[in-house]
């Protein structure tokens, strides 16, 4: 179906980029609902997302700025992503995750 299913509680940070920079989906930020598993959290809300070949996905946990959504992707592979997010966005107070999947195209 070429969709991404998606959900999030608690502070963390998605961001889809489209395949190019002329796609029809060029950046759209996941949204997320505040709270904490276990304690305060809320009704999950699920969002069914179009996704492209190629797009990217970026993920990040609340260890990492949430600027780095404003770094461009395209024709970057995933380490290539990841490591400059973790050096140049990453906060002295807490630890830090970034998840970078490219989706590929579905085999026949």
């Amino acid at each position: 179906e070429s969709t991404l299913t998606w959900s999030g509680v608690g502070n963390v940070d998605g961001i889809i980029w489209g395949a190019r920079k002329d796609s029809k989906q060029k950046r759209e930020i996941l949204l997320l609902k505040n709270g904490i598993i276990g304690c305060r959290c809320p009704t999950p809300r699920v969002s069914v997302l179009p996704i492209e070949e190629g797009s990217t996905l970026i993920f990040a946990t609340d260890g990492i700025r949430s600027d780095f959504t404003n770094e461009p992707v395209w024709g970057r592979a995933p380490q290539d992503l990841a490591d400059p997010i973790l050096n140049q966005y990453s906060k002295d107070t807490d630890d830090a995750t970034v998840l970078i999947v490219k989706f590929g195209g579905l085999s026949p």
